[in-house]
């Protein structure tokens, strides 16, 4: 009496297996969509506080009541910003050199992010493929018998 049981423990936990390793990779997959979303709003952020103060800069400029924050503010600001990007004019050869590095680092790093994604993607279909192979071959064995 105990052996149909057995059986059935077997065949049930046979069932549930693909289950379990499914919702493995759901949550996987879930884990690396929160990340992203996490990554977007980081940067979402960053973008509206910079709309806020480019914004905030605008009424202090444009506003004529607002004439001293705007000596006080953006007088300053507008002038170190043209500072720098006259400083920036003398040295255009460093500074041509030194963008060209970070593109070639970008490049490489999103070469680099495909390769090692493209390993994964190829490792996860293979995996996918497997089990269909096994219930097709599962499908013919019970055809014959």
């Amino acid at each position: 009496m105990g052996i149909p049981y057995s059986k059935q423990i077997n065949a049930a936990f046979d069932e549930v297996t693909p289950l379990v390793t499914a919702g493995f990779e759901v949550l996987q997959t879930l884990k690396n969509i929160a990340l992203t979303v996490a990554v977007i709003q980081v940067l979402t952020v960053v973008i509206l506080t910079a709309v806020l103060i480019v914004l905030v800069a605008l009424l202090i400029t444009i506003n004529p009541d607002l004439a001293t924050e705007r000596k006080l503010v953006v007088t300053p600001v507008v002038r170190w910003f043209v500072h720098v990007w006259l400083e920036m004019q003398s040295h255009w050869r460093t500074v041509l050199i030194g963008g060209m590095i970070i593109l070639l680092g970008v490049a490489l790093g999103a070469v680099g992010g495909v390769l090692m994604t493209q390993k994964d993607f190829q490792k996860l279909a293979e995996e996918e493929q497997q089990p269909s192979k096994e219930k097709s071959a599962e499908t013919v064995d019970a055809d014959e018998g």
